[in-house]
């Protein structure tokens, strides 16, 4: 396995943690149940908080008032991040899967390297959570540019297969991806806030070893297959709700035709 460290424990107060812990369970029960339905509104929130965090470097870069920018980042971005969904989740699951293949290939074939070959976690820039993500998307690249020269035709098949064949069966089955990430995004919510919660009122705070993780993933596994068969079974009754309304129309239509026909012929 790649030598890198769990990630850093949060820096917030007892009370801010568990206010950010209840809201994560919240909103992540919302998507797990509904998120066929919270789909694009979930989306256009992600799209507009993008833009706030972008319409700085916007209003700077194309000489607008902040106002100004912020306002078409946050409209424009929310508005696209709506209309695009299908492609957006579809691209998420794609990079989902192919990071995940990425990951279990390098796991695989760099512990197998000279020592002074393999790619070495900075701990010191994984101080904060934004740090530590930079510092796993570096051993991932850097692990990549190692092994490129011997198995670079592996490299390209792990990440077509891992990433390329979701992508494309999530494209061509919206609602399976639909379905299929924001079930993801609720489950992790909720593993996460519950972490985060215990974390607080465990004696060993946040855990330090990796083993201390599995009860959580298997509580976001099990979530997240929960999540799938309610709301395809959801789905599925929508479409049978639909397709039953549509045929009680159509037998009304077409009671209608010969009655007003027979009175055209008198």
């Amino acid at each position: 396995m790649l030598d890198i460290t769990p990630p850093p424990p949060p820096p917030l107060t007892t009370p801010l943690a568990l206010g950010l812990a209840g809201l994560a369970v919240v909103l992540g029960g919302l998507m797990l149940l509904w998120g066929r339905v919270l789909s694009r509104p979930f989306l256009g929130i992600v799209g507009a908080g993008v833009g706030t965090l972008l319409a700085d470097s916007l209003a700077r870069q194309f000489g607008l008032p902040l106002v100004a920018a912020a306002m078409i980042a946050i409209l424009g971005l929310a508005l696209l991040a709506a209309v695009a969904a299908r492609l957006i989740w579809a691209l998420a699951g794609g990079a989902f899967f192919g990071l995940i293949a990425v990951w279990v290939f390098l796991s695989n074939r760099l512990p197998n390297l000279a020592p002074t070959s393999q790619p070495v976690f900075d701990t010191q820039t994984a101080a904060d959570w934004a740090g530590w993500f930079l510092a796993c998307w570096r051993v991932l690249v850097a692990g990549v540019n190692v092994l490129w020269a011997d198995h670079s035709i592996t490299i390209l098949w792990t990440i077509c297969l891992g990433g390329g064949v979701p992508l494309v069966i999530l494209l061509l089955l919206p609602r399976l991806g639909r379905i299929f990430m924001t079930g993801l995004i609720g489950a992790v919510s909720i593993a996460g806030g519950m972490l985060l919660a215990v974390s607080r009122f465990s004696r060993a705070g946040w855990p330090a070893a990796w083993p201390a993780y599995l009860t959580y993933v298997g509580i976001a596994a099990a979530m997240l297959t929960f999540a799938i068969a309610f709301q395809t079974s959801g789905e599925v009754a929508a479409q049978r709700a639909r397709k039953k309304e549509q045929d009680e129309s159509d037998d009304k239509d077409s009671d209608k035709k010969p009655a007003s026909k027979g009175r055209k012929d008198r």
